[in-house]
Parts: C-alpha cells; structure tokens; sequence
C-alpha cells in the first residue's frame, strides 16, 4: 500500500495583509428600478452612494417627449412631493401609482433596472434622470 504524504508550507502572515471577506450578502446594484406595484425601488448601493437616507420625500419630473424620469431628492414636503420609503437593508422605494397614472404609464411595460445620470436643473437642484427608452 502506498502512502501519499502532502506537505504544507505554513504561509508567515506578516508578509500578507488578509482581510477577512464577510459581504457575502453584499447589493452592489445601482441601477434604479420600476416594479410592477407602480413604485420605483431603490437599491442599496445607489441607496448608501448619494444618502438618501438624509432625505423624506422626492419630487417626479418627466419629459414625455423623451421618456424620461427625474428624480429630486428633498425634505421639503411639497404638494406634488411623495414619501421616500427607507428600509434598513434594502435600500429605500418610491411608490407612485399617482405619478404612473397621471402620464398614463403601465409599470408593467417599463418594468426593469435602469441606468441612471445626476444632473442638475436650474431652480430645481440635484436630480437622477432614468431614460425609460433604456431599459435593461
């Protein structure tokens, strides 16, 4: 009978800075979605990157021509302003049935993640613009 002797070299940790891994269940999603309950979420990662935290309500803009969305983060509660939603380990969510009614959009047609730019717009602010013409 054969015995296979394996050797291990044992590795000096002080040459190495070993970090630990522990984000197994990590959301490294940006992208902002629109789900079939006529609201928009927003994941995690978008959620911590630009603090929404920080804020209670958003105020919708859109450009029928060109399909898109503009959202404007803000604490000011406005009329035509709605509640940002915030959970603890998934980020936060917009629901907007008023929004997708009032343009007469179907969130079962533009369902889906999308790619997001920060812009700004005079007299407005700081805004995320969604072109729904992108969806992914």
């Amino acid at each position: 009978m054969m015995c296979i002797i394996q050797v291990v070299n044992k590795v000096n940790m002080n040459q190495y800075n070993f970090k630990k891994f522990d984000n197994v269940k990590g959301k490294f999603e940006t992208r902002i979605s629109i789900r079939n309950s006529f609201s928009f979420g927003l994941p995690t990662k978008f959620y911590e990157d630009n603090n929404i935290a920080e804020y209670k309500y958003v105020v919708l803009y859109y450009d029928t021509s060109k399909k898109a969305i503009a959202f404007n983060f803000t604490n000011e509660k406005e009329d035509n302003s709605l509640s940002v939603t915030h959970h603890k380990e998934y980020g936060g969510g917009i629901s907007a049935r008023s929004f997708f009614r009032t343009y007469n959009l179907n969130p079962k047609d533009y369902s889906g993640k999308y790619e997001w730019e920060k812009d700004y717009i005079d007299g407005v602010g700081k805004v995320f613009i969604i072109d729904l013409r992108n969806k992914e």
